[in-house]
């Protein structure tokens, strides 16, 4: 099974720097089942189909969902699937 690439940044609130997270490899699958989490709890999840810079189609996700913490403003995560990896389901 290929893997995808989740970014994770949140803010805190009363802060202005943006916390990152280093990139961490993820199944396709499991980004199915967050995906499908993320909609449920009505996340604004948008999907845009792309290229790196090698050429390789890949779709990147972009999930805004609300404070799930206490004490943040928002939390983002980003997923970089590629392309071949969702023919394979």
């Amino acid at each position: 099974m290929r893997s995808s690439t989740l970014y994770s940044l949140m803010r805190r609130t009363g802060e202005t720097r943006v916390i990152k997270w280093r990139p961490e490899p993820v199944s396709v699958n499991t980004v199915w089942r967050l995906l499908k989490r993320y909609r449920r709890a009505n996340a604004a999840v948008s999907v845009h189909e792309t290229t790196d810079r090698q050429g390789t189609p890949l779709h990147v996700v972009h999930v805004h969902h609300g404070p799930i913490y206490d004490a943040t403003d928002f939390c983002t995560d980003i997923f970089e699937i590629p392309t071949a990896a969702l023919t394979d389901l």
